[in-house]
């Protein structure tokens, strides 16, 4: 029985995923160009990867908030007015934390186009811990 209940939990967060959408209303997208034209300390850059992706590359000067996380990692960013910008590795699980985040009050939220994939697919520097 107890495999059975995985699988069920398994494929109902499966379900779940393909069924949410990729975009959020609650923010806009920025392109990686338009992100390298703002300057440090207007934003705070969240990667909501889990611990494992962020650690195999990440965009420079990335926080690591995995999706999973955000509950008690979120307080972390004080600053609801701050602009946020969250990327993962293709949107999907960004979108959910997007959504989240808004629900939670934070207000100017902002989605990196083309997540991590796009970035790392157009030759953009990644950093290592």
């Amino acid at each position: 029985m107890n495999t059975f209940k995985r699988l069920i939990t398994s494929i109902s967060i499966m379900i779940s995923a393909l069924l949410t959408p990729v975009s959020s209303a609650y923010s806009t997208n920025i392109s990686a160009e338009d992100l390298n034209k703002l300057e440090d300390g207007n934003y705070v850059l969240v990667d909501v990867r889990t611990a494992k992706e962020y650690q195999q590359g990440y965009i420079p000067g990335a926080v690591n908030i995995p999706l999973q996380a955000l509950p008690e990692r979120l307080p972390q960013l004080k600053d609801k007015e701050q602009k946020l910008v969250v990327y993962c590795r293709s949107g999907r699980r960004a979108a959910k934390a997007i959504n989240y985040m808004h629900e939670q009050g934070y207000k100017n939220i902002v989605h990196l186009e083309g997540d991590y994939l796009k970035w790392v697919e157009q030759g953009r520097p990644v950093s290592t811990p």
